[in-house]
């Protein structure tokens, strides 16, 4: 009897010890994740929030800038060059099943379609029903190095390879036209990313224009504009875990070509910022979550960063419900003008026009 009652309490004990250290590890677990910058943050004020969402942001432009990616986005050598367009007389279309198989890049000078001298820079080296492009990445990373041929050429190594899954360009003369390009991009083996663009022009007030860039690091930036009775432009940076910053403006056209902005969004995590023209009010909500208490201002600057730039001629200023003041530019600091960067980048997608088009267009012309 005793030796049944000292089992049971001993069973009990060890329910009750095994409980306690469950508890405390969950206790603890808690207490570590409270502090990191992506915890929840339901609990959190406003001007946390805000501070906890920059973070973040600039944890992940930072992370972005030291991307082989990055590089080939902003394209340091893309200025200095023309559209594709400008060199590709008399046609009217180029599809992916006319330029389809892989290529590596072994310029030889030939006559083309139009009977005109010019490098056949690609050599056709097997069948696929895609196009996967292999170059160096000297001419990769500066175009117009691109679009010329130095002796040097031939000993450099193709490894910057281009994979295209889908591709379409329509380019008659006026406006109508229609573009579509879904690519992967890999360097020396390495997966960098992947661009996806869809673009189509109807007339000069009638047009609708996205792409995205996705990083192999599990960041995306997407950016989008459509024309219609009113033009709405969005810009994004995203992660696996939701978005970083996201800024959508709202327009119309009044007065010829003046625009009057109707509606803007600006949202730094779980802080959104929003601005309407009917009723003029500029709110600030978290979580959903109107914000009573604190205030927000724009603030003119006329910095002239483009009609749809992040924070396009203004900054915005909030005031905290404990009175502390502070503006957006203040907090995200040099990370803003590095989004601007990317904004245009990925917007103008000068990968595209100046290294995939011309590839297309070299390989069609020479390919007779």
């Amino acid at each position: 009897m005793f030796y049944l009652l000292k089992t049971k309490t001993m069973k009990k004990n060890i329910i009750l010890i095994t409980a306690l250290i469950i508890f405390g590890v969950i206790t603890w677990k808690c207490t570590e994740d409270d502090g990191l910058p992506g915890a929840d943050t339901e609990m959190l004020s406003l001007k946390e929030s805000l501070s906890n969402g920059v973070s973040r942001l600039d944890a992940a432009v930072n992370e972005i800038t030291q991307t082989k990616a990055y590089h080939v986005l902003v394209m340091e050598g893309s200025s200095s060059e023309k559209s594709t367009t400008d060199i590709i007389p008399g046609m009217d279309s180029i599809k992916l099943a006319d330029v389809s198989g892989v290529y590596d890049y072994n310029p030889v000078l030939v006559y083309g379609r139009q009977r005109s001298r010019l490098y056949r820079l690609f050599e056709n080296s097997a069948d696929t029903n895609v196009m996967i492009v292999r170059l160096p990445e000297e001419k990769a990373m500066y175009p117009f190095a691109l679009r010329t041929v130095n002796p040097g050429d031939t000993v450099l190594a193709n490894n910057f390879e281009v994979s295209a899954t889908d591709y379409h360009y329509y380019f008659p003369h006026g406006f109508l036209s229609d573009y579509k390009l879904s690519a992967g991009i890999e360097i020396d083996s390495e997966n960098i990313g992947g661009v996806d663009i869809q673009s189509t022009v109807n007339s000069f007030k009638d047009f609708t224009y996205a792409s995205t860039y996705s990083f192999g690091n599990g960041y995306e930036i997407s950016t989008s504009i459509s024309s219609g009775d009113t033009i709405i432009s969005d810009f994004s940076l995203s992660s696996d875990t939701g978005i970083l910053f996201k800024e959508t403006t709202n327009t119309i056209i009044n007065f010829g070509s003046r625009h009057f902005e109707r509606e803007y969004t600006l949202t730094i995590g779980n802080v959104e910022i929003r601005k309407m023209s009917d009723p003029d009010t500029i709110q600030v909500y978290l979580n959903g979550i109107l914000q009573e208490n604190a205030k927000v201002e724009f603030i003119d600057t006329n910095d002239n960063s483009g009609t749809w730039s992040i924070c396009h001629n203004r900054d915005i200023q909030i005031t905290f419900d404990d009175g502390s003041v502070t503006t957006i530019s203040e907090l995200i600091g040099p990370s803003l003008d590095v989004l601007r960067t990317l904004s245009g980048s990925v917007r103008n997608i000068h990968f595209a026009t100046f290294i995939v088009n011309y590839i297309a267009w070299n390989i069609y012309e020479c390919s007779a």
